[in-house]
């Protein structure tokens, strides 16, 4: 249990806000996850020491602090969901060279994500990297399209939720992904960081290139491997 509440807490400054949801999440996670492993190795250790008796008091008090727990967590997935309520969105047009030769390649650099802090602690390989200091997200989707004239177009939409428009507007602006060039071959950034202060509400990029009529374009390997898109969907039903 210790272990799990360790894990916790960095989290919580990324997902959580307010003293109200950070003492649901506590409990939460103590009643409803700690109380059965805590039953579970009480009765093992009856029955190691050869106990017949069973205390009905006891089996009694362990239902009732899950229960709490189990009200707990519907709350808290109630406000948790509220915070999620409104999307945002905000268009960012990048200025770029015409490749050479009407062809043009699409890549993300190899190089591992920068580290904030004293380093990583947390990894889901490519979903989230956390550290102490920031949660950078790999949250990133690249669609082509047909240009409307005859050049190379690059935009991308930012995404966020929030408990209302200007939270989702706020959450919106502090997203920095950026695309670099270096003659043809057009470098798109392999995530974006979220500092710590800024909670995670959906915060995706999606990134468009308009392809013109007869001329190509060539998406390496290194756009599947590194971009990966996920929403949460928290509609009413």
């Amino acid at each position: 249990l210790c272990v799990r509440v360790g894990v916790f807490c960095p989290f919580r400054d990324f997902f959580l806000s307010g003293f109200s949801r950070n003492c649901s999440a506590l409990v939460t996670l103590c009643l409803f996850l700690g109380i059965p492993a805590v039953a579970f190795i009480t009765w093992l250790i009856s029955r190691i020491m050869g106990s017949k008796s069973s205390n009905k008091y006891l089996g009694f008090t362990f239902a009732c602090l899950w229960f709490i727990g189990l009200v707990c967590a519907g709350i808290l997935a109630v406000s948790i969901a509220r915070n999620f309520d409104t999307r945002a969105r905000d268009k960012q047009e990048y200025t770029i060279t015409q490749p050479g030769a009407g062809k043009m390649i699409v890549r993300v650099p190899d190089s591992k994500v920068q580290v904030y802090g004293r380093g990583h602690w947390f990894k889901m390989d490519g979903i989230l990297n956390m550290t102490d200091d920031s949660l950078f997200l790999n949250n990133v989707k690249l669609q082509i399209t047909k240009s409307t004239d005859s050049v190379f177009h690059i935009s991308a939409f930012k995404y966020s939720n929030g408990s209302d428009e200007g939270v989702a507007l706020r959450n919106v602006k502090e997203i920095s992904y950026g695309i670099n060039q270096q003659d043809s071959t057009i470098w798109l950034d392999r995530g974006f960081s979220l500092q710590r202060g800024t909670k995670f509400r959906n915060q995706s990029v999606a990134v468009t290139i308009q392809v013109p009529v007869g001329k190509r374009i060539v998406i390496t390997r290194s756009v599947n491997r590194s971009l990966n898109y996920f929403h949460f969907n928290t509609g009413r039903n």
